[in-house]
């Protein structure tokens, strides 16, 4: 699986209601290990949205303090 392909799927699972909490701050995680401003698009998005689960949106803000950083 190529960067591409993996960000795709990762924002898949991010946006993924179907998965559990822990699973989709698995996937911000991810995002902020691949970085660059879609990830940063994708995880802000994911901070900013108040029905996404409080341990999603904490682990997208910490992913993206790494992904910008």
């Amino acid at each position: 699986m190529d960067k591409q392909q993996a960000f795709k799927a990762l924002v898949s699972t991010l946006n993924d209601r179907t998965q559990n909490a822990e699973v989709r701050a698995g996937a911000a995680r991810g995002l902020g290990h691949i970085g660059g401003p879609d990830a940063c698009a994708e995880l802000a998005k994911a901070v900013n949205d108040r029905t996404q689960n409080a341990e999603v949106r904490t682990a997208a803000a910490e992913a993206l303090g790494r992904a910008a950083g």
